[in-house]
């Protein structure tokens, strides 16, 4: 099954243990950063019994929102490099934690904010004209299709990856229907095992965090649940390169 193999490629190579432990490491420093920074929100996003203190400061509360942004812009750099890897047959396994992921992030930046607008528009064009129908079913259609039409939209920049060269292909809206046509049941196949694979582990985090507990294990509650969240952010970001790798394999295969 193709995509154990892309499990495989993440967990191979070398340095892979110091790679994985990094990223884990990464992982749940932003975790922490986005936890302490919506904690001024009075902690909406999590339960009542996530005592974690309101930042003392304006000044504090940036800095947590500064350091969160700058890891997620180093997540969605890692991916990048991730699939430039991929494209240009390098070794398996994880790249090794540097500081390449926030260059190859600014190399990605200008296609995916050209495909990100493009998007956008199209979306919101096409609610605004089918709400001139007052009619929900088409716009449950066209947001299911604009949906289904991500992967298709991230395979054109996982070509674009390959040597981050401008060519008029990837401006063009009807190269993701080119894509789509050759592609689409190899996408199907992914996007289910992933999801699939990923329901177990998530449904499990889940119920950890869910589990109630009385107020005389209130520490170890936050123990347990602080780690789940960050095993639990770790696993998304391994099951989005691994969703990436598949995407940058496919798009190998099809358009040599």
């Amino acid at each position: 099954m193709g995509i154990f193999r892309y499990f495989k490629q993440i967990y191979s190579g070398k340095n892979t243990l110091a790679n994985h432990i990094s990223l884990f490491s990464l992982a749940g420093i932003f975790v922490i950063l986005f936890i302490k920074y919506t904690a001024s929100w009075g902690n909406l996003l999590f339960y009542d019994n996530f005592c974690i203190s309101v930042p003392s400061s304006t000044k504090e509360l940036w800095a947590y929102l500064f350091f969160g942004m700058l890891l997620l812009i180093y997540f969605i750099g890692y991916g990048v490099n991730v699939v430039s890897n991929v494209m240009n047959n390098k070794e398996n396994g994880l790249p090794n934690i540097t500081l390449q992921p926030f260059t190859v992030f600014v190399k990605m930046l200008p296609m995916a904010v050209y495909w990100i607008v493009f998007y956008l528009l199209i979306c919101f064009g096409g609610i605004f004209a089918l709400l001139k129908l007052n009619n929900a079913g088409f716009i449950y259609i066209f947001s299911s299709v604009m949906f289904c039409i991500i992967p298709f939209i991230l395979i054109l920049l996982t070509q674009y990856a390959k040597d981050f060269e401008f060519r008029k292909e990837f401006f063009n809206l009807f190269s993701v229907f080119k894509i789509l046509e050759k592609t689409l049941g190899d996408v199907i196949f992914l996007s289910l095992g992933v999801f699939a694979l990923a329901a177990v582990p998530f449904f499990a985090i889940y119920k950890i965090l869910a589990y109630p507990v009385g107020d005389e294990a209130l520490n170890l509650n936050l123990v347990i649940k602080l780690g789940a969240l960050c095993f639990g952010f770790y696993l998304s970001l391994i099951f989005n390169y691994v969703y990436l790798t598949g995407l940058a394999d496919i798009s190998k295969k099809q358009f040599k």
